[in-house]
C-alpha cells in the first residue's frame, strides 16, 4: 500500500525472496528489522518462501544417498557434502534449476527460525 506521511506502510510483501536473500541469521535478521521500520503499528508483514519440509521429502523420495530430485524442467541440487541438519539451519544452500529461466543458489530458511526472528522484531 502507499506508505503515509511517516514513511510507514500497512503492509510489507516479500514473496518468495528469502530463500534467495537470506544466506545468514543474520541477513534473515536484518531484513525483518528493516521491514519492522517500514511498518505502522499493527501493520500486517506478508512473507511467503520454499518450505524445507517438502525439500527434506522430495530428495528422501528420490532414494538413499541421493543429492537431487526434478525432473526435465526443473531440478533442486544440495551439495553432497551438506550436513544432516540442513533443512533446519537458516542458510543451507541448494541449486535450483528452472529451464529457460533460471539456474541460481537458493538457502533454506526454516519457518521455526523465521517465526523466532519474525517474534524477536515485534512481528508476531
Amino acid at each position: 500500500g502507499e506508505g503515509g506521511s511517516d514513511g510507514r506502510f500497512s503492509m510489507v510483501s516479500i514473496q518468495f525472496a528469502l530463500h534467495y536473500a537470506c544466506e545468514t541469521d543474520q541477513t534473515l535478521r536484518q531484513l525483518l528489522s528493516s521491514s519492522a521500520r517500514l511498518l505502522r503499528p499493527g501493520g500486517l508483514l506478508l512473507a511467503t518462501t520454499v518450505d524445507p519440509r517438502v525439500l527434506e521429502a522430495r530428495l528422501a523420495a528420490a532414494g538413499e544417498g541421493a543429492a537431487s530430485f526434478g525432473n526435465s524442467v526443473y531440478r533442486v541440487t544440495f551439495s553432497t557434502n551438506a550436513n544432516d541438519d540442513r533443512f533446519n539451519t537458516t542458510g543451507s544452500r541448494y541449486r535450483f534449476f528452472l529451464s529457460s529461466a533460471l539456474d541460481c543458489d537458493e538457502f533454506v530458511v526454516p519457518q521455526r527460525l523465521l517465526l523466532e526472528a519474525a517474534g524477536a522484531e515485534g512481528l508476531d
